[in-house]
C-alpha cells in the first residue's frame, strides 16, 4: 500500500526526509542524474517556481514514510501546458501500480490547473547514440509506459535528432481530455518554449528552427485524435479532490458527554453537529481515528498541581451535579485552599467554565484530537483540521475558564514545536489569552491574537497591544484590537498584519486557533463578518503556504456555524493549491 503526497517546501523535516529519498532515486533511475542536476531541482523545489514555470513534487509514500517513487512536473501558465519532467518508482520495488498511480496523480493536477496538454520527452534509442543494453531497455520500457498512459509520439522528425550532448528525444504529448483543437501555432509556440527553457544547454538556434518548421498538417491531426478517446473517461461530471489534497479531520467523538444544560450556556453539543452536517458532505475531508494523548504532553503546558486537581475534583463531584465557581482568591502568590471545593475559584478565571464528571474527560479528548490532527501534519499532512470541544483556548498554564479547560492549541503547537518553529493565530472573537500565558517567555513559538476589544470584551484583564512577551519571548506575542462591530473591510485589515507578522517570523508550522464567534449574529459577539467572506477569510490564511493545524475554538450560532465552516475551508483550500474559480 501507498499514498501519494505532494512536497511543497523543504522546511519540515519530514518534507527534507522526502527529498533526499526521492534525489537517491532519480540518481539511480536516470544515469545522467548529477550533482549540478540535483541542485538545480533542489533549488526548484525550494522555490517552486522558476520564471517560466510553476513545478509540482508528488511522491509515492509507503510505510514508514519510506518513498517509493516521484513525479516532478511543471506547468506554464501563459500557454497552459503542462510538461513532465521526471517520473520514477525505486529500482529496488516491484512497480506494483505506483507508476501508473502518481501519472495520474500527474496529469489530474494540470487539469485542475487548466492545462490544455501535458507534454513530455522520452529519449529515443536513436542509432547514432552510444548507449548501453541496459539504458537502451530503460528508454524502450519508459517509452511504453507513456504510451499506455495515454501519451502519443508526435511525428516531428527533427525533433528527434541528436543533440549537443549526445542526447535524442521523442516528444509526446497527453492532452488530458481537455477537448482542445490543437492548432500548427500552439504546438510550434510549445515546441520552441520546451526546446528553450527546458533544454536551452544542449540545443541550437538551427535545431530550435528546424523543430519548430516540423510541426506539420499530420502532427496537428496526431495531436488532436489522442483527445477523443479521453474526453468521456477524464471530464465527465465533477472532478473529485485528489486524496493527497483532502483535510485531515479528527472529532472528539465523546464530547456530548460534557453538557450544560443550564439556560444561557452557549457551549453545547450542537455545534458540533452544526459543524459536521455541512463539512462532511464537501467530499473535502478525510477522518482520521483519534489517538490518546499522553499526559506528558499536557503537562509540558499546564501545571501539573492544575492539572491533577482538574482531573480528581472532575471524579469527585459524579454525575449528579454541576459545580461553578464562588469565591476567587486575588492571584498574587495566595496559598490555594485546603478543601478542593474551595479551590473552584482558585483555579477559574471566570464565573461560566462550570465543572461537572465529564469536563475533564471530554476536554482531554478533545487534547487527543488536536495532538493526532497535529501529527498527520508532522507526517507530511499540508492541511488538518481538530473539530473539538470543549474550546481551549482561554485555558491558561494554571486556570480554566471562558468554557475551557485544558488547551487543545496549546498542546498541539507545543508537540509540534518539537519538529521546528510554530506560529499560532487566533482568530476567535475573545482574546487567546490561554496561548499568551503559556507561551509568553518563548521565541520558538509566536502567538498572535486577532480579537474584540478586551476593554469591552471578554476576558477584559488581557489582550492588550503593550502585552509583546517577556525575556526571550519578548516581541513574540502580538495582539491586535478589533473595534467593536467591525465588518469584512475592517477585520481584514487587521488581519493582514496579523499574516504579514506570520510570514516574518517564518514558521516551520502554523497553528489556527479557529473561532467562528467572528460571524455577523453571533451570541457571543459584534463583529458583522458575513456567510460570503468566510470564504475570502479562509483564503488569505490558506495563501500562507505553510503546513497549517486548525483547531476548533468557539463560534455559537448554530444556524450559520456550518455554512460559515464551509466557506472558510473552501477558502483556505483554494488558498492553498492556487485553484482556479
Amino acid at each position: 500500500m501507498f499514498r501519494l503526497r505532494q512536497i511543497d517546501n523543504l522546511r519540515t523535516p519530514h518534507s527534507l526526509r522526502s527529498a533526499e529519498k526521492l534525489f537517491e532515486i532519480a540518481r539511480r533511475h536516470f544515469y545522467w542524474f548529477d550533482d549540478a542536476v540535483e541542485h538545480m531541482w533542489r533549488e526548484r523545489l525550494r522555490l517552486g517556481h522558476d520564471k517560466n514555470y510553476r513545478y509540482f513534487f508528488f511522491v509515492a509514500e509507503g510505510s514508514s514514510s519510506n518513498i517509493r517513487g516521484f513525479s516532478i512536473f511543471s506547468y506554464e501558465p501563459v500557454s497552459r501546458y503542462g510538461y513532465l519532467d521526471l517520473l520514477a518508482v525505486d529500482t529496488k520495488l516491484k512497480s506494483g501500480g505506483i507508476g501508473t498511480a502518481l501519472y495520474q496523480r500527474t496529469t489530474a493536477e494540470l487539469v485542475g490547473q487548466g492545462a490544455r496538454a501535458m507534454f513530455v520527452e522520452a529519449e529515443s534509442n536513436h542509432p547514432s547514440l552510444d548507449r548501453t543494453k541496459e539504458q537502451q531497455k530503460q528508454n524502450e520500457t519508459r517509452l511504453r509506459f507513456y504510451k499506455r498512459m495515454g501519451a502519443e509520439v508526435l511525428p516531428i522528425d527533427s525533433f528527434n535528432l541528436k543533440r549537443k550532448d549526445g542526447s535524442a528525444y521523442e516528444l509526446l504529448m497527453d492532452s488530458l481530455g481537455s477537448g482542445y483543437r490543437f492548432s500548427a501555432p500552439f504546438l510550434k509556440e510549445v515546441v520552441q518554449k520546451i526546446l528553450r527553457t527546458k533544454n536551452s544547454t544542449i540545443t541550437t538556434k538551427s535545431f530550435i528552427d528546424r523543430s519548430i518548421a516540423g510541426v506539420s498538417r499530420n502532427v496537428v491531426e496526431i495531436a488532436n485524435s489522442t483527445s477523443a478517446a479521453q474526453i468521456v473517461s477524464k471530464t465527465s461530471g465533477p472532478r473529485p479532490i485528489p486524496e493527497d489534497r483532502l483535510i485531515t479531520l479528527t472529532v472528539n467523538e465523546g464530547h456530548d458527554i460534557h453538557h450544560i444544560p443550564d439556560k444561557g450556556y452557549e457551549e453545547a453539543p450542537v455545534r458540533i453537529a452544526s459543524l459536521t452536517k455541512e463539512l462532511i458532505p464537501t467530499g473535502m475531508f478525510h477522518r482520521i481515528k483519534t489517538r490518546p494523548v499522553l499526559e506528558r504532553q499536557i503537562l509540558a503546558v499546564h501545571d501539573a498541581d492544575y492539572f491533577n486537581y482538574l482531573k480528581t475534583i472532575c471524579r469527585q463531584i459524579g454525575n449528579q451535579r454541576i459545580v461553578y465557581p464562588e469565591v476567587f482568591p486575588i492571584r498574587h502568590r495566595v496559598r490555594p485552599p485546603t478543601k478542593l471545593a474551595h479551590q473552584v475559584g482558585y483555579y477559574c478565571i471566570d464565573s461560566f467554565s462550570p465543572l461537572s464528571l465529564n469536563a475533564f474527560v471530554a476536554a482531554k479528548g478533545a487534547a487527543s484530537c488536536a495532538v493526532t490532527a497535529a501529527d498527520a501534519v508532522l507526517g507530511g499532512q499540508r492541511l488538518a483540521y481538530a473539530l473539538v470541544r470543549p474550546p481551549g483556548h482561554h485555558a491558561e498554564r494554571e486556570h480554566c475558564g471562558g468554557f475551557c479547560y485544558l488547551n487543545s492549541t496549546a498542546i498541539a503547537a507545543n508537540h509540534m514545536s518539537k519538529q521546528g518553529n510554530v506560529a499560532i493565530l487566533d482568530i476567535d472573537y475573545h482574546h487567546g489569552n490561554g496561548q499568551q500565558d503559556i507561551f509568553y517567555e518563548r521565541s520558538d513559538v509566536l502567538t498572535i491574537s486577532v480579537h474584540a476589544d478586551p476593554a469591552q470584551e471578554y476576558p477584559y484583564f488581557s489582550g492588550f497591544p503593550e502585552e509583546r512577551g517577556a525575556g526571550p519571548g519578548e516581541d513574540f506575542n502580538h495582539n491586535i484590537c478589533v473595534k467593536m462591530g467591525a465588518d469584512w473591510t475592517t477585520y481584514r485589515e487587521r488581519l493582514s498584519k496579523a499574516l504579514r507578522l506570520v510570514k516574518r517570523f517564518k514558521p516551520t508550522f502554523l497553528v489556527v486557533a479557529l473561532g467562528f464567534d467572528t460571524a455577523k449574529g453571533d451570541p457571543t459577539g459584534s463583529f458583522q463578518l458575513k456567510t460570503k467572506d468566510f470564504f475570502e477569510f479562509g483564503s488569505d490564511i490558506g495563501s500562507l503556504d505553510m503546513p497549517t493545524l486548525f483547531v476548533q475554538e468557539g463560534g455559537y450560532r448554530t444556524a450559520t456555524l456550518g455554512k460559515n465552516a464551509k466557506h472558510f475551508f473552501q477558502g483556505v483550500w483554494a488558498g492553498a493549491y492556487k485553484a482556479r474559480p
